[in-house]
This record gives C-alpha cells, sequence and structure tokens, in this order.
C-alpha cells in the first residue's frame, strides 16, 4: 500500500489503500462525464450506467464513480479499458482510500519538498533535477520549499520518489499533493431551480436565486415543520442531532415519523412523498442534495394518507408544530382534484376544525408572532380559490413554473395564489404545451431504493437514495417554505403576515406576456411572480434604526453578519440561554450601565431575553476592537460578579461503575465528546446497560456532561466511546444520575494548582483537559493527547506567591519568570532558581529537568506593568508559545511578528497567576 509521511523521516507516515469498487475520469475538456451524455444513450452511458458519482472536482475535470463490483459485473480493469477508450477521456485509473473513514484520496503526481533552511538554493535544485522532477513554483511562505512535477505517467511511483528524497539529510519534509474532497453544505449540479447550471449539456436558468442568499443566510435557528406522509429521517440529508426536532406522527401518536403502514407495524412502500418534502425545504446538502434552507432544523409530522383529507388528526399536527416550536409550516397536500388534462371546477369547503387549528397556529405559534403555514396550490389545472386550505386568507399559496420560466401544465390557479416557485412540468400537445428541459427537481429520495427512485441511474442516483423528478406544486411549497426560513434567519422578529406582504415585493416577474399581471402586480397563474430568494433575504434584513432609551434601557441592532450566541454570563465559557441567539440585523434592548470589558479586552453588556423572561449577555466588540453592534457601544472595564464554585463531586470508589440509560428516545454513541454527525457510532435504545470509567465524566463548553463508557463489541475498531449523560437544560440521560466532577477545589484561586492540563502532540499546546473537544491550531479539530505520557495530567507548578504589601520586591522575579517543559513529567515548571521547590514525580531525582530541544527552550511570561491583574489573563501563543497577558497588546517574538495570539484553549482559557 502506499504510505505517504507528512512529518519528517523520523517520524511514521500513514498508508492509503486500493479501492476495489472507484474509477477515477478525467476529461480533456474538463467537463462532466454527464454532460456529455445526451437523451440519447452513448456508448460511455452504458459503461457507467450502473455507476454512483461519489465525488466531483469540476474545475480539474475530475471525478470519482462508485461501480459494482459483483458476480457478473464487468471487472474494474475492464471498464476502466473501455472508458479509456473515448477519445476525451484524458485518465481513467484506479482509486487510493483513506482506510479509516474509506473516502477517496487523489494523488496529483506533484510533490512538495522543502529543504532545509541553511541548503543551498543551487544544491536544492539540483536535486530536484537528478530526482527526473520538474519545478512548478517556489512556495514564498517557507524557505527552501517547492511544488515539483513528476513525469506524466509516474502514477503510483510518486508515492515512492517522495519517500526516497525524504531520505536526504538536507531534505526536511516531502509528500505527493493529495487531494480528498472538503465537506461543505453544497448546491448540487442537478438542482436548476436554487441556481444557473448545466444540464446534460442545456443552460438552465430559471432559479429562485437560492445560491446568492445563501450568501447571507441558510435558514440558521429557524425550524420548518413538514407536514405530509412519512419522513425518512434515517437519510443522511437530515443528518445530525441539531437537524431533526420534534418529530411527530399525528395519526399514529408517535414520536417516529418514518414511512410505515396504515397499522405502524412495518413499512410502506408508497409513502416517498415526504421526505421529497423534506427534502426541498431543508437538506443538510452534505451528501447529495440541498435544500432551500440547509442550515434550518427539520421538524417532520407524519400524517397517513389511508385517513383521507379533513382528518383530526390535520388539526392536531398543527396544533402540534406552533407548540413545539416550528417557525414555518410546509403542506403539500389538499382534498383530491380533476387531472390535470381534463380539468374539472369543482368547490371542497374546508371544515372549521381545521381552519381552527390553522388560526391557531398563526396566531400563537413563535410567541405570538405566528406561524409562517404554506400549502401547495394543487395540481388539477383548476382554481384555487374554492379549494381547500389553500384558499384560506392566513396561509400562503404557492403554484408551480417550470425550467423555462412559465406555468407548469398542472398547476391550479387563482386570486389566492401568492407566489410561485421552481417545479417540474410535463409535455402535452392538445394544450400546446412543450416538453420540459429536465425530468424535475432533484431531491432526497428514501433511502435504499425504497422510494420513487429504485436504484436506476435515470432516476436519480444508483444508490436509490435522491430522485430526479420530484415535482407538482407538491416540490413549489416546500421550496418556498425554505425561502421564508431564510429570512426568519435573517429576521426572527416578523409577524407571519408581514413575511406575506414582504413575499409579494420578492417576486420576479416571468412570463409577462402570458401572465396577465392586474395592476397591482398579481397573476392568477404565477401570483405576485417566481420568487427570488435574495430578494426575499434583503428585504426581510431589519432597517436602519436609532436608539430609543426605554426605562433604563436603550436599543441596539446587531451588525455581525452571522450573528451571536446569548449566554448566561459575560463570557464564552457561559450557557447559551437564547435558543435563537442574536442573529444579524435583530434589535436587543441592554441596559448602558452593565456595559464591562473583560480581562481580554472584549465588551459585553446585558440584554432582555426574547426567547423567555430573563437576561442575558450579548458581545459587542471584540478585543480586536471590532464592533458587533449598532450603535458602537463601549465602556468602561468593569469586573462581574463572580460565578460561584461548583460543589465538588465525590471521588471515585472503583475506576468503572454502572449506569442505565434512562432516556426515553435513547442517546447515540459518539467516538468523540461532540455533538457531530461525523461522530456518530450508533443509537442505542433506553435501559441499556454500561460500565463508565468515573474519572472521565466533565461539562463540556455547551454545559452538556459526558462519560466514557465501555462498549460490549467494538464499533468502527473503537472500545470505548462517549455518552451524553446530562444536557445544558439540566436533564439527566442516565441513572445514577452523573453530573461532572469538579477540576478545581471550590476555594482555588487557580485551575494552574490542580492537574488540569494536557499536551497537545499536533500543535505542542498545554490546553483544559476538561475539553478534549477544543480546537487544535494544526489540525483544525479537536487537541490530540494520545501521545502524551502515561496519558498524564500535567501541572502548572504554582511557582510563585504574590505578596501585595512588597509586591515591587517580587516584579523583577516575576519579569525574569521562565517556564519550562519537563522532559520527564512533561509539564510546565517554574525554571529560576529562587521560586518554590520544583518536585517532579517522574524523576528519578524529583526535580524538573528543562527540555532543551525546545526552540528558545522557555516560555517567558510577559509583563509590562508593576501590577498583576486579578482576572484569569495570561494565555499561551500559538506561534512564540511563550504565556502574554491578554489585556496587553504584546509582541510575538516568532519569526511571523505582529501581536500574540492565543492557542485554541477553551474554558478556562487563561493561566491565573495567584
Amino acid at each position: 500500500m502506499p504510505t505517504v509521511y507528512y512529518g519528517s523521516r523520523e517520524e511514521p507516515g500513514f498508508e492509503l489503500e486500493q479501492s476495489t469498487d472507484l474509477i477515477v475520469i478525467r476529461t480533456f475538456s474538463r467537463r462532466s462525464v454527464n454532460s456529455t451524455i445526451g437523451s440519447v444513450p452513448t456508448p460511455l452511458s452504458a459503461v457507467l450506467e450502473d455507476g454512483v458519482l461519489v465525488a466531483s472536482y469540476t474545475e480539474a475535470g475530475v471525478e470519482i464513480y462508485r461501480v459494482p463490483v459483483g458476480a457478473g459485473d464487468p471487472p474494474l480493469d475492464v471498464r476502466k479499458a473501455a472508458i479509456r477508450a473515448f477519445p476525451d477521456v484524458q485518465f481513467a485509473g484506479g482509486v487510493l482510500i483513506d482506510p479509516t473513514s474509506r473516502m477517496p484520496v487523489l494523488y496529483t503526481e506533484n510533490i512538495f519538498i522543502k529543504f532545509k533552511d541553511d541548503a543551498d538554493p543551487d544544491q536544492c535544485v539540483t536535486a530536484i533535477n537528478a530526482a527526473g522532477l520538474k519545478i512548478k513554483r517556489q512556495v514564498t511562505y517557507a524557505d527552501n520549499a517547492y511544488f515539483v512535477e513528476a513525469p506524466q505517467g509516474t502514477g503510483q511511483q510518486v508515492f515512492d520518489i517522495a519517500a526516497d528524497l525524504l531520505q536526504r539529510d538536507d531534505v526536511e519534509f516531502c509528500h505527493p499533493e493529495l487531494i480528498r474532497q472538503r465537506s461543505q453544505t453544497s448546491i448540487y449540479s442537478q438542482q436548476w431551480h436554487l441556481k444557473k447550471t448545466t444540464i446534460k449539456g442545456v443552460e438552465i436558468d430559471a432559479h429562485a436565486n437560492v445560491e446568492s442568499a445563501h450568501a447571507i443566510t441558510r435558514g440558521e435557528g429557524v425550524t420548518i415543520a413538514v407536514i405530509d406522509d412519512g419522513v425518512d429521517i434515517d437519510h443522511p440529508e437530515f443528518g445530525g442531532d441539531w437537524k431533526v426536532v420534534a418529530p411527530r406522527d399525528a395519526t399514529l401518536k408517535t414520536s417516529d415519523p418514518r414511512p410505515k403502514d396504515a397499522s405502524g407495524t412495518g413499512t410502506i412502500k408508497g409513502e416517498n412523498h415526504g421526505t421529497a418534502c423534506a427534502g426541498v425545504a431543508c437538506a443538510n446538502g452534505s451528501e447529495g442534495a440541498s435544500g432551500v434552507a440547509p442550515k434550518a432544523r427539520l421538524m417532520p409530522i407524519r400524517l397517513s394518507y389511508t385517513r383521507g383529507w379533513g382528518s383530526q388528526e390535520e388539526a392536531d399536527a398543527f396544533v402540534w408544530a406552533a407548540d413545539h416550536g416550528a417557525d414555518v409550516i410546509s403542506c403539500s397536500w389538499g382534498p383530491k382534484g380533476s387531472n390535470w388534462w381534463e380539468p374539472k371546477e369543482n368547490s371542497v369547503a374546508s371544515p372549521p376544525s381545521i381552519l381552527l387549528a390553522i388560526n391557531y397556529a398563526t396566531s400563537k405559534g413563535r410567541g405570538g408572532k405566528g406561524c409562517v403555514v404554506l400549502f401547495s396550490a394543487g395540481n388539477g389545472n383548476e382554481t384555487v380559490d374554492n379549494k381547500g386550505y389553500a384558499a384560506h386568507s392566513k396561509v400562503i399559496t404557492v403554484a408551480a413554473c417550470n425550467d423555462q420560466g412559465t406555468r407548469s401544465v398542472y398547476s391550479n390557479y387563482g386570486t389566492s395564489v401568492l407566489c410561485a416557485f421552481p417545479s417540474n412540468d410535463f409535455g402535452y400537445e392538445p394544450f400546446d404545451h412543450p416538453n420540459p428541459l429536465t425530468p424535475g427537481i432533484w431531491t432526497t429520495d428514501r433511502t435504499n431504493s425504497a422510494g420513487y427512485n429504485d436504484s436506476k441511474i435515470y432516476k436519480g442516483d444508483v444508490a436509490g437514495n435522491y430522485t430526479n423528478s420530484f415535482g407538482g406544486t407538491s416540490s413549489a411549497c416546500p421550496g418556498a417554505a425554505g425561502v421564508v426560513a431564510l429570512m426568519l434567519s435573517v429576521n426572527p422578529g416578523l409577524k407571519w403576515s408581514e413575511v406575506k406582504e414582504l413575499l409579494k415585493r420578492s417576486c420576479d416577474k416571468i412570463d409577462t406576456q402570458g401572465g396577465n399581471y392586474d395592476e397591482k402586480g398579481h397573476s392568477i397563474l404565477y401570483g405576485y411572480g417566481r420568487l427570488n430568494a435574495l430578494t426575499a433575504v434583503t428585504l426581510a434584513r431589519p432597517e436602519e434604526s436609532t436608539p430609543v432609551e426605554v426605562t433604563g434601557y436603550a436599543t441596539f441592532k446587531v451588525t455581525y453578519l452571522s450573528g451571536m450566541n446569548v449566554r448566561s454570563g459575560p463570557g464564552k465559557n457561559f450557557d447559551k440561554v437564547d435558543p435563537r441567539g442574536a442573529v444579524a440585523g435583530s434589535e436587543w434592548q441592554y441596559k448602558p450601565e452593565t456595559v464591562f470589558r473583560d480581562s481580554r479586552g472584549r465588551l459585553w453588556a446585558e440584554v432582555k431575553l426574547k426567547a423567555h423572561t430573563g437576561t442575558g449577555w450579548v458581545l459587542v466588540k471584540d478585543n480586536l476592537g471590532t464592533y458587533y453592534t449598532d450603535p458602537k457601544i463601549d465602556g468602561p472595564r468593569v469586573t462581574p460578579t463572580p460565578v460561584p464554585a461548583p460543589v465538588p463531586a465525590p471521588s471515585p470508589i472503583v475506576e468503572y461503575a454502572s449506569l442505565l440509560l434512562t432516556n426515553n428516545g435513547g442517546s447515540n454513541i459518539r467516538s468523540k465528546p461532540i455533538v457531530d454527525a461525523s461522530t456518530k457510532l450508533g443509537a442505542f435504545a433506553k435501559n441499556t446497560k454500561f460500565d463508565y470509567r468515573k474519572n472521565s465524566v466533565f461539562k463540556d463548553v455547551n454545559g452538556l456532561v459526558w462519560a466514557e463508557v465501555n462498549l460490549k463489541s467494538p464499533i468502527r475498531g473503537l472500545n470505548t466511546a462517549w455518552l451524553c449523560v446530562k444536557d445544558n437544560l439540566g436533564n439527566h440521560y442516565t441513572d445514577p444520575k452523573i453530573d461532572a466532577p469538579v477540576l478545581a477545589p471550590a476555594n482555588s484561586l487557580s485551575v494552574s494548582r490542580e492537574g488540569n492540563w494536557k499536551f497537545c502532540s499536533e500543535c505542542g499546546g498545554v490546553f483544559f483537559a476538561g475539553l478534549p473537544s477544543t480546537q487544535c491550531r494544526s489540525t483544525g479539530e479537536s487537541h490530540n493527547f494520545s501521545n502524551s505520557p502515561s496519558l498524564s495530567l500535567y501541572k502548572l507548578t504554582p511557582w510563585i506567591e504574590i505578596d501585595s504589601e512588597n509586591l515591587g520586591a517580587r516584579i523583577p522575579d516575576v519579569r525574569a519568570a521562565n517556564w519550562a517543559y519537563c522532559v520527564h513529567c512533561q509539564g510546565l515548571f517554574h525554571a529560576t532558581s529562587d521560586a518554590k521547590p520544583n518536585e517532579c514525580n517522574n524523576s528519578a531525582t524529583g526535580f524538573h529537568q528543562r527540555d532543551e530541544s525546545l526552540k528558545d527552550g522557555n516560555y517567558l511570561l510577559e509583563i509590562r506593568e508593576a501590577e498583576l491583574p486579578p482576572e484569569h489573563s495570561y494565555q499561551e501563543c500559538g506561534y512564540c508559545r511563550r504565556l502574554f497577558n491578554v489585556s496587553k497588546n504584546t509582541v510575538c517574538h516568532s519569526n511571523r511578528g505582529g501581536r500574540h495570539e492565543a492557542t485554541g484553549m477553551n474554558i478556562p482559557p487563561y493561566y491565573l497567576l495567584s
């Protein structure tokens, strides 16, 4: 297996495996392989008919396909040879994969090589040429460093070339250029309704301008309720513990909204509609389809279609949504209408029992501002004005338009239509209606071919997780609901009626010849036009306002683009207390006299909470002078009321103890104590028993309490995993009711007196061990303390005592104070002779020994004044590795210059000198 060495030659490398079912293809034209496949099958499409596109690098013209390799399938080498025969195919070959993540890793025949800083540049060039390599460019961010190119066709020998060069005494680093797919929320090329795109060589420009709106918001902080048939909440696009909230089966009165039969005992083939609707509204966009509001939360509420239209369950669904925090309610259903090719005018009255439930949602939801309720206009090619709930004055009715910017042939019409949103269409010669350019809307389908797509590539993807032909006003409605979610994300204070009025102004006029818009700009076919998401978000953002003093309070508006958290206290270590947060454009009332500057130079203000009674704290200015609010608030340095120290937890009697999972919904087991989709190993049901390591329990930055538990059998090679035992609302998930231990005595002035710090082998920094999830500067992920000696906790030796009456005599010692790493215990200790005794528990002599191999050897405590502030005010610089006073704008001692920059430590982020 190829081996890659990212470190020096003394450091271990990592191996890559050869995939048995992946093929990478690069075209000379840099066009997608799919773009060369028209509506008529080609030989190339036949070779890849059963392949699934798993990764795409558009600018390079590179795509990776997974193909079946079972009995009866063509061998991989045969497929590659067949693909190479096509004139536009530059390369078709095998793929390496990461053995841990199983994700593809591409190599480019480029190599990065860095010679040592003191190497002769001419000798560097000579060595590169002697290896048969060509210099592509010399980098400017490091000395004697180059990107070089191997001859075309070198293939996997590039790994051997890099490994051989790394053996030279004058080479510091050398490795092939490896490309992995970047994880992000994406709008995919098939999703023509969200952006201008090209499908099968045809340009489609009939979108709702969603991609542009995503530059401002993706729907953060908003919940969309999709009332429909079952939703496949196990779909990867609905992954992440934050995504699905308050799920409900309104028919069976359970919390499981998945597709199922009438009795609830098994799945049913026909319940595909809800999954597709939910995907159009808010799919994450992490795997293959993005919703209009990918960062919005999803509240799936199942209604069984076997119960018919007008059932009490419909009313229950609206009440559930309003009572459980839904901001937007999307409903792609109504009374049965005509066949669109045989339209008939008929009227269907709405039962008051349901209308009253809708009124309840629009009056009581969102704290009285009202849920925004949307209904599809219907697919009968008939008037909607006398047709069920879509004609109700308190809902927003959405029609469908097609990929050519005209009406979809089936879409209902009428004065009740407020707007149109892109969807599918059909050609129909008797109506002189042309064929559409696309099959329809690309969105989520029930996984593993259980839905519309039975694993046919022409129906979506070969795995059967996505469909390319969803449509009707059923698709238009959740699309418009996603736009509403984007609006509420930037301005959660909008009432439902204000949203409706803004939507009228957020539409683009389409089909101006056939739309018959009246003097008010309304068309019975399109309402006020096709929704433009960017216009809607722009109009929804609050206008500039002048702060007004109200009974001791003043008003500010949040100007920080992505918004901020509202916390229980003035600092990032406090709990979040307002679930919606201080989103961009929102206004808050604050007490001017509460504004203070903390020890890091940040300004905080106490504000009135919106989600419930009480107050919280918002950051108004950071320590770089950047204001997050308007007006630009400033304030004196005031020390906030100290937070009482928690009561110490009892010491563990044994290393392991037993617990019982009591959470009614069960709980997830994670590879790391982080609420992230990538860490999820599996779910365990209520009453599952575990053995947990008592001294592993800790409380993270969000207030969640975690414990490390033994797995009865390994999962993904792990024998232990992490279980959340208490959430940040105080709910215990286990019996006994476990809480986080205290990492410092109640009366201690500093955690530095305790063994609570670990050394990160990646960034070389020391971080608070109660929070293993804090970010490492080198990797951008969690700190790695796997190589810490014996996994021991480090102790910052309490090296000095400040005598307030004799402060001046001690200051020279403080200014000269050097902290060093001990080679025995790997702890930080004060390295001057007149400090307290420097005992070392790991040394045979009992004394610390300085690690002289570290650059500069020491950590210098920076101090510029004859007074030690009482706050926790020292951090480690991530560049020069010295401790510095965060309230002072001191200079970094590394070659980069500039000011100090703290490492990725978190609560408590400071070293307190006591």
